[in-house]
């Protein structure tokens, strides 16, 4: 339920993100950050799904949403890093952190999935340890990563009305 719960503020990130990035971008980067909307909303459908729908109950459909989570949140982080870096306006320190958190989040993908497929292969022990530690450090940093909206808005206010959400100026 907790993920459900903060899917709501989650989305309201991805349509904050979009209409920022029609204010930050030139005009032909525009579409990319329409893009990046629609990963960002296909990430959290996804992690949802990964949430209900348990390995140990649901493998095909948890499977699948991992694989799709995983795709979603990587294209995203790096489109989103690509068009941070071609803003008009660079925020230095988000940039920077987005940079760190990426790379982690790839190399602990990467482990991960050496882990998962040796102990799936070998059963040899604490492989299975390895993937555990590399996949809740994908989860942090993917976290971590979305956490960056504070440095890109912190002279922002989140306003939520009746028929949307808007970024204004403090």
């Amino acid at each position: 339920m907790a993920i459900v719960l903060h899917a709501v503020p989650r989305f309201s990130i991805a349509f904050v993100y979009l209409q920022h990035h029609q204010n930050v971008l030139y005009q032909n980067d525009q579409w990319m950050g329409a893009v990046a909307c629609v990963l960002n909303v296909v990430e959290n459908i996804s992690l949802i799904i990964l949430s209900f729908w348990t390995s140990s109950q649901h493998y095909p459909v948890h499977e699948k949403a991992f694989i799709t989570f995983i795709l979603m949140s990587e294209f995203y982080m790096i489109l989103i890093y690509i068009l941070q870096r071609r803003c008009k306006k660079r925020h230095k320190e988000s940039l920077k952190w987005k940079k760190r958190l990426l790379i982690t989040n790839i190399s602990s993908i990467l482990v991960a999935t050496y882990c998962f497929l040796r102990h799936n292969s070998y059963c040899e022990p604490y492989v299975y340890s390895g993937f555990a530690l590399a996949e809740y450090t994908v989860v942090l940093t993917n976290m971590a990563f979305h956490m960056t909206a504070y440095l890109d808005f912190k002279n922002k206010d989140l306003v939520v009305y009746k028929y949307g959400v808007a970024l204004t100026e403090r």
